[in-house]
């Protein structure tokens, strides 16, 4: 570990994990009565003077709006792909990721590993003489993901899965919603069509009193079906709060002097 200059960390505009104001906030704190206790990671700055982050993006902008001039630092002599799975990892191991963050990290991790490990990619030559020899082959990705996260390959596949089968531009538009704060939602968002998630989170994320509360009840609406499972009672509890919630404060009143009557 050793110092380097704040003036000369650069952060890249590629990283995966999403810049939070509120933990920044909660590291000044922090920072500023115990100390930095984790350094950041950086890469080597080779031939220029640079020093590009790879991990501690919310530690670096810390101490940066607290005015430290130098920062710990752990600085790699790695480059390309080995640099992205640096920052994949520590990201990884480090809480605070949504499980569509955690999805998406997942599924970045599996293009960077099979880059860097081609014999490891389904459908690799591994019959070829260059891979004749078993020991040298490395571990498939699930495998080596799941020993080094201490996860089951079945949820890593999972994950990655997920991430891939919901549209891009849903993926942007859920960012920071309850959608993407739950495993069950995305699950059920990737079993859509592109065209039906989106429309399925129009519904969800606009705001009205009657919106649906889950990607399933907005699927049965788009459907003219009852969600699965619903009785006829749940159904018409269901119309009646939505009228409810529609109705002004002189609608409300009279509909409670019919009650009481």
């Amino acid at each position: 570990m050793t110092e380097i200059p704040v003036a000369a960390v650069t952060v890249p505009n590629d990283r995966l994990k999403q810049r939070s104001s509120e933990r920044i906030e909660e590291l000044k704190l922090s920072i500023g009565e115990l100390g930095l206790l984790s350094p950041i990671l950086v890469q080597s700055p080779g031939r220029g003077d640079r020093y590009r982050l790879i991990g501690g993006l919310h530690r670096f902008e810390a101490v940066r709006d607290l005015g430290w001039e130098v920062v710990p630092a752990v600085v790699l002599d790695i480059k390309g792909m080995k640099a992205r799975l640096a920052e994949i990892d520590e990201n990884l191991v480090r809480s605070g990721l949504s499980p569509l963050e955690w999805a998406e990290h997942f599924a970045e991790r599996k293009v960077v590993y099979e880059a860097l490990h081609p014999e490891t990619k389904h459908g690799g030559d591994r019959r070829s003489t260059k891979f004749d020899n078993l020991a040298t082959w490395s571990e498939r990705f699930t495998a080596s993901a799941a020993k080094q996260f201490g996860m089951s390959e079945r949820s890593i596949v999972r994950a990655v899965e997920r991430y891939k089968k919901i549209d891009p531009n849903v993926r942007v538009r859920i960012v920071g919603s309850a959608l993407a704060s739950r495993g069950t939602h995305l699950d059920a968002l990737a079993r859509l069509a592109p065209e039906i998630q989106s429309r399925v989170v129009d519904m969800i994320l606009s705001g009205e009193d009657d919106a649906p509360r889950s990607v399933s009840q907005a699927a049965a609406r788009l459907s003219g079906a009852r969600a699965a499972g619903a009785s006829d009672a749940d159904v018409q509890l269901d119309a009646l709060m939505k009228a409810w919630r529609r109705a002004g404060a002189s609608a409300r009143a009279r509909f409670t002097e019919f009650l009481e009557s």
